[in-house]
């Protein structure tokens, strides 16, 4: 079935510390087909209006009309909702020896739409930046923000890789949330964090005399919006990252959530 749609929007004025609104009407008509269909025949017209508070992450109230029966209705304007925080849950080791970590994203701010089914990111991408005061060093021929006891200057031999892999725009990695299917609800990941078993080995071989050392990282999380110019995408969390090689064993955490690799 399908309805041709029209309709109007009417923004209110602006107002200094006032939250504006939006009136808006729709209506769907000309259905085709028009005709019955497995018992029933469509109606030739319904019209849907109400009202959307303009802070953009609103339920907006209202009504629809299809000239026999009023009805009420309501629906969530979330394009400029962004997350308030993540839950962060361990998820062990990769074959690489890094660390993987998955995330629920959480909204606990009171006025917004409550997420009954933990899922109104679903959908979005969040994804990743390097952040923080700490100093800028070099290693393996590329730029990472951190405090670093386990520096492996560019000039070795060894080509080293960060714990994770800068790119020139300063984005690393991104996710999709409810990256498996819908069961998966408001969760990304997996996040690997750590270097690599062949790096951890050259730390140990080179410089044992530091042990234990570790490398601290701050990972900026946004959210993207893709509403345009004037939109920015939203930085929601900053997580403390950090990795400590032993002797004979890797502990990495993220904001707490530890994993330790025996090796």
């Amino acid at each position: 079935m399908t309805y041709q749609v029209g309709g109007t929007f009417s923004p209110s004025s602006i107002t200094t510390n006032a939250e504006g609104y939006t009136n808006f009407t729709w209506t769907a008509n000309s259905p085709s087909p028009s005709g019955a269909c497995g018992g029933y025949t469509p109606v030739s017209q319904i019209t849907f209006g109400g009202v959307v508070n303009n802070k953009g992450n609103d339920t907006a109230t209202s009504s629809w009309y299809n000239g026999q029966i009023v009805g009420l209705s309501s629906f969530e304007t979330n394009l400029l909702l962004a997350p308030t925080g993540e839950t962060v849950f361990a998820n062990g080791f990769n074959q690489y020896g890094q660390a993987t970590f998955s995330s629920d994203l959480l909204d606990v701010t009171t006025w917004d739409p409550p997420d009954p089914n933990k899922n109104k990111f679903q959908g979005r991408q969040v994804y990743e930046t390097i952040s923080g005061e700490s100093e800028t060093v070099t290693v393996g021929g590329k730029q990472v923000t951190s405090t670093d006891t386990c520096f492996l200057d560019a000039s070795e031999a060894y080509e080293a890789v960060i714990p994770f892999n800068q790119l020139p725009n300063g984005v690393t990695s991104s996710w999709n949330v409810g990256f498996s299917g819908a069961s998966d609800g408001n969760l990304y990941g997996y996040d690997s964090i750590g270097y690599i078993l062949s790096e951890v080995g050259f730390i140990r071989s080179h410089t044992p005399e530091i042990l234990p050392c570790t490398t601290t990282l701050t990972q900026a999380m946004k959210v993207e919006v893709d509403l345009g110019v004037g939109y920015p995408d939203t930085q929601y969390i900053t997580h403390t990252l950090s990795i400590t090689i032993n002797k004979s064993s890797i502990q990495i955490s993220k904001d707490g959530v530890s994993q330790t690799l025996n090796q």
